[in-house]
């Protein structure tokens, strides 16, 4: 008597090499992703503290403006442990305005980590 013979014709399944290797590319795209994930995590950081530094340099500006022409003065200070430094020069370049009328204000913000945020304005005397 010979054995049965067995077709293998109808099953399914998967073998043992096509499961390694499947698990082998999920775990590199995985991978992949988490790193990725974890660029992002600290870039958002700073531009959080950027924008923060540009709203402190946007107040700071608006607050040099109001001022008389003849009180807008440099200085520094420091807010939420970010330095601030307002820097007040004549300005000639400005056309049809003299040099003696307009005054260039920029007000610089550096971060902790020391990125570094500009906003300049001009304060003008009116006759």
């Amino acid at each position: 008597m010979s054995p049965p013979c067995v077709s293998r014709r109808g099953e399914r399944g998967v073998t043992l090499i096509e499961l390694i290797v499947t698990i082998t590319v999920l775990a590199l795209a995985g991978v992949a992703l988490m790193g990725t994930m974890g660029y992002l995590a600290g870039e958002s950081g700073n531009a959080i503290a950027e924008t923060q530094a540009q709203a402190v340099a946007d107040k700071y500006l608006a607050s040099a403006l109001a001022q008389s022409f003849a009180s807008v003065s440099s200085g520094t200070a420091t807010q939420n442990s970010m330095r601030v430094t307002i820097a007040v020069s004549s300005s000639g370049a400005l056309t049809s305005v003299p040099s003696a009328a307009a005054k260039r204000v920029d007000v610089t913000v550096t971060t902790p980590n020391g990125q570094t945020v500009t906003a300049t304005g001009y304060r003008l005397t009116y006759p």
